[in-house]
């Protein structure tokens, strides 16, 4: 699997004397099982797993947030920040509005925190964090890449952190470029959704105690 870099071993045995096509013969069916496991549609569960935290973050549908998601890969520059547009995609399959600063002017950080605007758009948190990612192995002629990204959710205006979640993940590919890419993306939609689910049940708290 490519994207997981976990390898499915399918045997067969048959005496030698029926020689090669005895074999495969004999696995021919253990092998259909397999390729037929690994192909059922993974997208049933992850519509599922969407449709509940979509449900999950009802309390935050609508929202505006500023997104702002630093990458780095060891050794190694990357162009286009690909954990940020996994978080901005996340959030919009979520019903959550998603501003990312281009060419941002000094100080627009500190202004945002202090007044919850972004060029006069009200905003209702801040997102922010760190995504790094690294050459992990060789895989068959594959290059394998880890990926760590820490995301925070902070409440505007204000500076008090309203979650904090990670993601970690890793992927291949044939340039590591590409696997580091890929898993940033993975490790950050894993950070955003776990944030996504703590900072909803936090929100959730804050109004059954303030009803009581």
């Amino acid at each position: 699997d490519v994207e997981t870099t976990v390898q499915t071993t399918v045997a067969a045995k048959a005496p030698a004397a029926g020689g090669p096509e005895a074999i495969l013969d004999r696995l021919t069916e253990p092998l259909v099982k397999s390729i037929r496991v690994l192909q059922s549609p993974r997208q049933e569960k992850d519509d599922e797993e969407l449709a509940a935290l979509r449900k999950l973050a009802k309390p935050l549908a609508g929202k505006v947030v500023v997104v702002a998601v630093d990458e780095e890969h060891i050794n190694r520059p990357l162009d286009d920040p690909a954990a940020q547009m996994a978080v901005v995609h996340r959030l919009e399959s979520l019903g959550i509005e998603a501003i990312v600063p281009v060419e941002p002017i000094a100080g627009w950080k500190e202004h945002l925190l202090a007044s919850g605007k972004y060029d006069d758009r009200k905003v209702d948190f801040l997102l922010e964090g760190q995504g790094t990612s690294g050459f992990a192995a060789r895989l068959q002629g594959l290059t394998s890449c880890r990926a760590r990204v820490e995301l925070r959710l902070i409440g505007l205006p204000g500076r008090s952190v309203t979650a904090t979640e990670r993601g970690v993940a890793a992927d291949v590919d044939l340039v590591e470029a590409l696997a580091a890419k890929k898993a940033l993306e993975k490790a950050g939609e894993q950070a955003c959704d776990a944030l996504i689910r703590r900072a909803a049940r936090v929100m959730r708290e804050k109004t059954e105690t303030q009803k009581q």
